[in-house]
């Protein structure tokens, strides 16, 4: 964990020393303790600070641009892809997180899955398509990596 008191330079590395298990609803907060040295005696009891702790780290995700993932009325998420012969399927994944403009697929997909990205509305299920790898494959070299944090 690191910390960084608002205002200034400082900044302290730390340990984590306790987590609760519940979540204000209205603020989206937990509670935490860490231990952080404090030399210079600037922490004072009741401050506010910033403190930036890992979550976690998920070396097989699998990340979606936003646009891809469709909604149905009941909300239940899908996304269309190229299967066998290049013909379209539709599969219903669940999603996680939003990192960046891309959406964490919890379940539902696997990788090597070719998702569809682009031309959402003019394609159907069962439909032929013509694939065109380079601009996805352009695109997601540009896209920042990400991690959960």
């Amino acid at each position: 964990m690191s910390l960084r008191v608002d205002g200034t330079d400082i900044e302290s590395k730390g340990t984590l020393l306790f987590t609760d298990i519940s979540v204000d609803r209205s603020t989206g907060q937990i509670a935490l303790r860490g231990r952080f040295d404090n030399p210079q005696g600037v922490l004072l009891p009741g401050m506010y600070v910033r403190v930036l702790t890992p979550q976690g780290l998920n070396q097989n995700a699998i990340l979606v641009p936003q646009r891809a993932v469709q909604r149905a009325a009941d909300g239940q998420a899908s996304v269309m892809l190229l299967g066998e012969d290049d013909t379209v399927e539709v599969r219903q994944v669940t999603t996680g997180a939003m990192h960046g403009s891309r959406w964490l697929i919890a379940e539902g997909l696997e990788a090597g899955d070719k998702v569809i990205t682009s031309s959402l509305a003019a394609i159907k299920p069962g439909a032929k398509v013509v694939p065109r790898e380079e601009a996805a494959a352009a695109a997601d070299a540009h896209a920042p990596q990400s991690q959960a944090q």
